[in-house]
């Protein structure tokens, strides 16, 4: 599955997210007007999607460094040290739970 977040930077187009929370989208490098309006028209229709995936893809990369944990191929979520039971680490075992959920959730919309 594809989404449009990954269909759009296959675009050759570079989208992030602006300190106020709209879409800012740029060439990534030389691309004919057509390809570039293409590309403009694509982020006009699909944005709250491209945004909604950004946001996913930005928080999961925080919880990713805050728990201590990496995406490995399969996809699987390796945490590293191992994670112990909430009763060892109660604050990274909820962030830890926080991700799975968002990790479960970018895996069924084709993000990882």
């Amino acid at each position: 599955m594809t989404t449009a977040l990954s269909h759009i930077r296959s675009m050759n187009v570079v989208v992030s997210l602006d300190d106020d929370g709209s879409l800012d989208v740029r060439a990534q490098g030389r691309m004919s007007q057509q390809a570039w309006n293409d590309a403009l028209e694509f982020a006009k229709e699909f944005k709250p999607e491209i945004i909604q995936d950004l946001k996913i893809e930005t928080d999961m990369k925080g919880l990713l460094r805050d728990v201590g944990a990496k995406i490995e191929t399969g996809p699987k979520l390796v945490f590293i040290p191992p994670l112990d039971g909430p009763s060892v680490d109660q604050a990274r075992w909820d962030l830890a739970m926080e991700l799975e959920g968002m990790f479960w959730e970018a895996y069924e919309k084709g993000m990882i």
